[in-house]
C-alpha cells in the first residue's frame, strides 16, 4: 500500500520530483573526506538575504548548515528543505527579512551550479 506525498503547489511537486531522482549529493557526501569536503566548500559563507536571493537567481546552489539542506525559491517564495525528508520551512519569518538561521551558516556549495 503506498502513500502519496501532498505538495503546496505543482512547482513544489516538479521540484520535489526532480530532486528524489538525484542521489548524487548524497553519494558525494559520503565518498569524500573531511579534507575535500572542507575545500569544495571553502566558497561563499556568511550569506544575508540579499547574498543568498541574488545567488539563488544566478543559479548558485545555496545550503544552510550543511549540503543536506538546499535553500531554494520555488515560484516567488524561497524555502529551506531538507533532502532527506523534504521537511519545508520558509527562508524568512513572516515579516519577510528576518532570516530562518543565522548567517554564518548559509553557504554556496562551491563548484555547483543549478
Amino acid at each position: 500500500m503506498g502513500t502519496s506525498q501532498e505538495y503546496a503547489t505543482p512547482a513544489e511537486k516538479d521540484y520535489f520530483e526532480k530532486e528524489s531522482n538525484n542521489d548524487e549529493t548524497m553519494k558525494e557526501l559520503t565518498n569524500e573526506t573531511d579534507e575535500e569536503y572542507n575545500k569544495r566548500i571553502e566558497g561563499v559563507k556568511d550569506m544575508n538575504l540579499k547574498e543568498i536571493k541574488k545567488s539563488l537567481t544566478e543559479s548558485h546552489k545555496v545550503c544552510w548548515k550543511n549540503e543536506l539542506y538546499d535553500v531554494v525559491k520555488i515560484e516567488k517564495s524561497y524555502y529551506i528543505i531538507c533532502n532527506t525528508n523534504q521537511h519545508t520551512i520558509s527562508l524568512t519569518w513572516r515579516d519577510g527579512t528576518t532570516l530562518n538561521g543565522k548567517e554564518k551558516d548559509f553557504f554556496i556549495k562551491k563548484g555547483v551550479k543549478k
